[in-house]
């Protein structure tokens, strides 16, 4: 999915979604693979998705961006260690100022956060519309 596509489906969403949270692992690194696995239960083989961490390293699941705060707020600090943000929210939904960009606006605090990180990307990368 195209970051800039990404953004705008995130701005879309009124609470978590898990196939958004995937989506934004991978702008990241993360990777899934099909494997084959012995299914504890039974001994049969069985073919599974599995996730891998940006070091290779291999996760149980991606991290809940677009439902957790601290989930979120870990992806964000992980892209830009030096990012100046300020956040708000109320019952009208949430806005965030990052330092160097206009103020972003989603119906949750952790999205806005997802967005912001993510238009952090863009600029990093100086480009808004390829595929990452």
């Amino acid at each position: 999915m195209f970051l800039a596509d990404l953004i705008v489906a995130l701005g879309d969403i009124d609470g978590s979604n898990r196939k958004l949270d995937a989506e934004i692992a991978r702008a990241v690194g993360w990777t899934k693979k099909m494997e084959r696995r012995r299914d504890k239960s039974d001994g049969n083989v069985i073919e599974i998705g599995v996730w891998y961490r940006p070091d290779g390293s291999e996760a149980r699941k991606v991290p809940f961006f677009t439902e957790s705060v601290q989930s979120a707020y870990e992806f964000v600090r992980g892209l830009d260690q030096d990012m100046v943000a300020a956040c708000s929210f109320g019952p009208e939904g949430a806005k965030a100022h990052v330092e160097g960009q206009t103020p972003i606006y989603a119906r949750t605090l952790p999205v806005v956060l997802c967005i912001a990180g993510l238009k952090t990307i863009e600029k990093q990368m100086g480009q808004t519309g390829l595929d990452r």
